[in-house]
């Protein structure tokens, strides 16, 4: 039996015309030059996370300012990951809300916040 998250990802996948995904923990996908992983976490939640600017320092105003409260409950929180020493981006949501729709909004999300601070001059 299928459970909520490998039929999320089924579904996404699909929607990308990827090959279906073996059921695993965590997925990884490459969509432009970020690679962007997808797991489940806590329990009952899709958690989409992304490394930043690698090689970068995020300037500690520039994380701040992404932290801002937004319209938008998918806008990725930016926060610094001591054991690796890098940046990440991520956000979650109920798998109970997981459309395809809402997760390729998350994708967007977390692409787009990285774009900007990797363009961004620190």
């Amino acid at each position: 039996m299928h459970d909520t998250f490998d039929i999320a990802v089924a579904d996404l996948w699909q929607s990308m015309g990827l090959p279906a995904a073996p059921a695993a923990e965590l997925h990884s996908l490459q969509i432009a030059d970020q690679t962007v992983h997808l797991t489940q976490r806590p329990a009952g939640h899709l958690l989409v996370f992304a490394t930043l600017a690698e090689g970068k320092d995020i300037a500690r105003d520039l994380a701040d300012a992404q932290n801002l409260f937004t319209d938008d409950p998918l806008e990725p929180t930016v926060t610094y990951f001591d054991a690796e020493q890098t940046w990440l981006a991520w956000n979650r949501q109920p798998l109970a809300q997981c459309t395809v729709h809402a997760m390729q909004h998350q994708l967007e999300c977390i692409c787009a916040c990285a774009e900007r601070l990797a363009d961004s001059p620190c």
